[in-house]
């Protein structure tokens, strides 16, 4: 794995959590769609197709919380890991450009405005500092 596809697991583990989030939200939404439903203890008053119904939600949003919970424990580990090794690198402006493009994933033209250099004074920092994690000692390679 390269320095940088190293850095990019924190855009890739964002990406799951985002992902369980939009599923957990959506199920929450087809569950509040039924009626009838007692949300304190997750029980459809009366029965019929509706409480079925409620019930194989409710399952299926109790799987996609447990999997949101470990995307989020999964997320969190990654920037531990990522910000151990952005720390490590010597140059301070290297430093927070690793940052704000690889913990924070801003977008190159917000990297740019917030260090205040120009995009191509921004790409060859990049550059550097790429370089500079792979002569760390004990390097991603």
């Amino acid at each position: 794995m390269t320095a940088r596809e190293y850095l990019e697991q924190v855009k890739l583990a964002r990406k799951e959590v985002r992902y369980w989030e939009s599923v957990v939200l959506n199920l929450e939404q087809d569950a509040t769609g039924l009626c009838g439903i007692n949300y304190e203890d997750r029980r459809v008053i009366g029965s019929g197709s509706f409480g079925n119904r409620y019930d194989d939600i409710a399952q299926q949003l109790d799987r996609a919380q447990k999997k949101l919970e470990d995307a989020r424990q999964w997320f969190a580990a990654v920037v531990g890991w990522v910000s151990r090794v952005i720390e490590a690198v010597p140059d301070a402006d290297q430093k927070l450009l690793l940052q704000l493009r690889y913990v924070s994933c801003l977008p190159w033209q917000e990297v740019c405005c917030e260090m205040g250099y120009s995009e191509r004074s921004v790409y060859y920092l990049h550059k550097r500092a790429i370089q500079s994690i792979g002569e760390l000692p004990g390097n991603l390679k």
